[in-house]
């Protein structure tokens, strides 16, 4: 069974609107919605519960996050910016494995573009993005393994480049047409 490692997680609605309730009184400028979990395993290989743990925090949490933090930034008048962090991952087609992350990074992008065709009419001082990196040196699939002891599931190498992105996927191209979402 996966185990928290804090009471407090990005999935965890209840204790986000709490953390909203000591924000500082002062306009935002941005918010950042940035976590995420992965397990390197094939859809058969899944387990129900990494499926889960993945949608949780990758999905859940950016929910979590824009149901607590944008009617703040809609009720200001100064410009301010919801920034998602997706993934390459949910730009491409699936590549045999972590099929859960980027199954959940297709729906970051989505919500995102969403959420954006929602607020570009009524609120056009807050501006939606999407930040999808290509691969990045960290430890997440490091960090995604909450069980003491387990093994780490994501011992294989990854490739410098997917073989399926282009090579223009991986470039940040803002957005010029309100309502549009940056990828």
């Amino acid at each position: 069974m996966l185990r928290r490692n804090s009471a407090c997680t990005w999935s965890r609605s209840t204790c986000i609107r709490i953390s909203c309730r000591t924000r500082p009184t002062t306009p935002i400028g941005a918010v950042f919605a940035n976590a995420g979990v992965t397990f390197n395993h094939t859809i058969l290989r899944s387990t129900l519960e990494e499926w889960q743990a993945t949608l949780n925090v990758n999905v859940i949490g950016v929910v979590n996050r824009i149901q607590a933090f944008v009617p703040t930034l809609q009720a200001q008048s100064t410009p301010s910016v919801f920034c998602a962090t997706a993934s390459v991952g949910g730009l491409v087609r699936g590549d045999g494995g972590a099929a859960a992350y980027q199954a959940s990074k297709h729906a970051v992008v989505a919500l995102s573009e969403s959420l954006s065709f929602e607020l570009a009419r009524r609120d056009p001082q807050l501006r939606v993005h999407v930040l999808c990196p290509c691969i990045v040196a960290s430890g997440l699939g490091r960090t995604s393994v909450t069980n003491e002891g387990a093994p780490a599931v994501n011992s294989t190498p990854m490739p410098s480049r997917p073989p399926n992105l282009s090579p223009t996927a991986s470039r940040c191209v803002p957005s010029t047409t309100p309502g549009r979402c940056s990828t």
